[in-house]
């Protein structure tokens, strides 16, 4: 192939020597050729500057951005020198740019212009958008099963050699290690692994009780009837270690009575226990899922949750009451500044056991069917969701969706609605003690007078005359304040515009019923529902990632059986009946099937006679868009729009076979309306023995020169 590019070139040598307008022909066809080149080196180099400018400007990571950009120039022919790395500061990417580990700059403070990888709050928001679309895209794939059969699927993901295999062996890596090192989602996914039969079964299982049913446990426990079954309830209510959901249980008895003593409820004007309602009983028992919540997480975290400051020296877990009353003095004077610090050690476990959303899920429930559903009677349940032209029915609980989130966008610009709301969840509506119960579990030590030290309910020290009432309105006017914000009115008309694109679609007198009762039942009947028939799997999944130990075949293919797939042999063309693998292929093949409605609504139809939206694409599509105009608009590749290069001069010198080019250029970048003008100089060496066509540019000097 040399000898043969050899003789060419000596062909047109030869040839341009013998006719002056042929050889100008041919070196203007050179010239342009090695312009072009030297303008593809100027563009493609030129990320770098944009990412910098974008950092400073757009508050982006200048690593992810110069990734990115570089990832959408088409036939590159220069190294990414930083690809896909962690770079910190500007002296670490300098490092990897620059001409011998350096870049002289000019101009301008560049570590001002540089964002290290995983800051940038642009960047974060991409990412996270860019994680939602994923996160779509594989779990749409569920849907797959009903293509496939066993011998297809085992030797897809299972087999050693199958092409799924891989991937799926490198998930299960990440599941291992020490929890703490893990980003929450991950801590959130192994959490829910780890504690799966134990809590999160439970607890699902009582959310959905509460929601559809209206239990509070479950044994199919309806809301009690009267204080004495009220009482008997809470004092055995407890989780699977024994401790009270209450913070008033002691023993074998229920002890907030003795917080509403005649003589406390005078001094606070306490809503006493004799005269509460169901709705009141529910209110109560949602308040104290929430104030044990701390309790759990302290629990859980004990090593890292301790009171601030101290108190007492030996840390335990503390229901909130307890994280209140570490921060009140004797006379009852309140550290504001101590207390958000505590609670603000609590915020980012949230999210990393699945068990903490859903306590608070099912806390706020009865406060979700009161004041968002509406609901005349707070003891029953929700049966049906709809999306469609069918409105709301409270006769037959069911409910429109879109009909919710207009009541909740109502409410968020409704401020004195919304204050309205709070004040009676705190029982400052004058005399009108009723719906006030949701704080009353929340046991706070105060100095009461002619009493001394005691312990009471938050809900009636609420109302004590030592609070001042402008005070009181002054944290009703926050939280109304927060709950009124554009971030809350902006994420409510979000949520507002996918309900009503999902409805749209379907026209009048068309919907889809989501029966939650049925739901229900598909997920949790205690023999055949599918999330009880994970369990096996579940442990056997736990098993696999409880150690640092190499990720065997025998395990993974052990999983697949436990989810119904079977191994090479006995019954292996089919999935085993009524495991989880069956049992989703069935419901799936069934059009009418809830689960078939739920995977519609997320992901939308399939079939091309009637072709709906789902929630999962029209987010996507929004996120695509959203990262589009606010990221990628601004990346101008290639150069045609924000920017361009020019006054691009290159020299090329070649001794003992090293080629050395020099490359210099201007590039102007408009970015919301301010233009930033660079002069740049590089340099690339190659050895023509080993050279492959990517050069390896590295920036020799940077000039700002607006």
């Amino acid at each position: 192939m040399k000898k043969l590019f050899t003789k060419v070139g000596i062909v047109l040598l030869i040839t341009s020597s013998a006719s002056p307008l042929v050889a100008c022909s041919f070196n203007f066809y050179v010239n342009r050729a090695a312009n072009a080149i030297a303008r593809s080196f100027a563009d493609q180099t030129s990320s770098v500057l944009k990412s910098l400018v974008m950092s400073k400007v757009i508050d982006s990571d200048t690593n992810s951005t110069n990734d990115d950009i570089m990832k959408q120039t088409k036939n590159g022919s220069i190294v990414n020198a930083s690809n896909g790395q962690t770079v910190n500061n500007w002296g670490e990417f300098a490092n990897k740019w620059g001409s011998n580990g350096n870049i002289e700059t000019n101009g301008f403070d560049a570590s001002t212009y540089f964002k290290g990888t995983g800051t940038g709050t642009l960047t974060k928001n991409v990412n996270t958008r860019r994680t939602i679309t994923n996160g779509f895209n594989t779990a749409s794939r569920i849907r797959l099963l009903t293509a496939f059969n066993n011998p297809t699927l085992y030797s897809l993901a299972i087999a050693p050699n199958g092409i799924a295999h891989g991937p799926i062996v490198e998930f299960l890596k990440t599941l291992q290690g020490n929890l703490a090192d893990k980003p929450a989602t991950l801590q959130l996914a192994i959490n829910l692994i780890n504690n799966y039969d134990t809590d999160f079964i439970p607890e699902i299982s009582r959310l959905m009780g509460g929601l559809v049913n209206g239990e509070w446990d479950t044994t199919g426990q309806k809301t009690p009837n009267d204080l004495s079954a009220l009482k008997n309830f809470i004092i055995n209510s407890k989780d699977n270690s024994y401790k009270p959901y209450s913070a008033w249980v002691n023993g074998t008895d229920w002890k907030l009575n003795s917080g509403l003593t005649p003589t406390l409820i005078a001094l606070t004007t306490g809503h006493a226990l004799d005269s509460w309602s169901q709705d009141d009983f529910n209110l109560y028992r949602g308040g104290s899922l929430i104030n044990y919540l701390f309790w759990k997480i302290s629990s859980d975290h004990s090593e890292i949750i301790n009171p601030v400051p101290p108190v007492p020296p030996v840390p335990a877990p503390r229901y909130f009451g307890d994280v209140l009353s570490d921060h009140i003095d004797t006379n009852n004077n309140i550290d504001t500044d101590g207390l958000l610090k505590d609670i603000s050690q609590f915020i980012p476990f949230l999210l990393s056991n699945p068990l903490y959303p859903l306590l608070i899920i099912e806390g706020i429930i009865p406060i979700i069917k009161k004041w968002i559903l509406k609901m005349p009677d707070i003891t029953l349940g929700v049966k049906h969701l709809i999306v469609g032209d069918i409105p709301t029915n409270q006769t037959t609980q069911s409910f429109n969706l879109l009909d919710i989130a207009n009541t909740i966008k109502n409410l968020v610009n409704s401020p004195e609605q919304l204050k309205s709301i709070i004040k009676k969840l705190l029982g400052w509506s004058g005399n009108d003690k009723t719906l006030d119960t949701f704080t009353y579990d929340i046991k706070i030590g105060v100095t009461a007078p002619m009493i001394g030290k005691v312990n009471a309910p938050l809900g009636s020290i609420l109302n004590s005359t030592y609070i001042d009432h402008d005070i009181k309105n002054s944290l009703v006017d926050s939280a109304a304040g927060f709950l009124t914000s554009d971030k809350v009115k902006n994420t409510v008309d979000m949520i507002v515009n996918l309900i009503t694109q999902l409805g749209n679609q379907y026209p009048a007198g068309k919907f889809i019923d989501i029966d939650l009762v049925k739901t229900k039942l598909f997920l949790l009947e205690a023999t055949n529902g599918l999330l009880n028939k994970l369990t096996t799997a579940m442990v056997t999944l736990k098993d696999i990632i409880k150690n640092n130990d190499p990720i065997q075949d025998s395990r993974i293919e052990q999983l697949y059986v436990d989810l119904g797939g079977n191994k090479p042999g006995t019954n292996y063309n089919i999935f085993t009946p009524d495991l989880p693998i069956d049992i989703l292929e069935k419901a799936m093949l069934d059009q009418n099937s809830e689960l078939t409605k739920i995977l519609n609504l997320m992901f939308g139809t399939t079939a091309d006679t009637d072709k709906k939206l789902g929630l999962s694409d029209i987010i996507s599509n929004f996120n695509n868009q959203w990262i589009k105009t606010n990221y990628e608009d601004y990346f101008d590749v290639p150069n045609t729009k924000l920017g361009h290069t020019y006054n691009i001069s290159m020299q090329r010198n070649t001794v003992n076979n090293t080629e050395t080019i020099n490359l210099k250029y201007d590039f102007n970048y408009t970015i919301n309306g301010t233009t930033y003008h660079f002069v740049v100089t590089l340099i690339d060496s190659e050895d023509l023995n080993t050279f492959q066509g990517i050069r390896n540019f590295k920036f020799k000097t940077i000039t700002l020169s607006n």
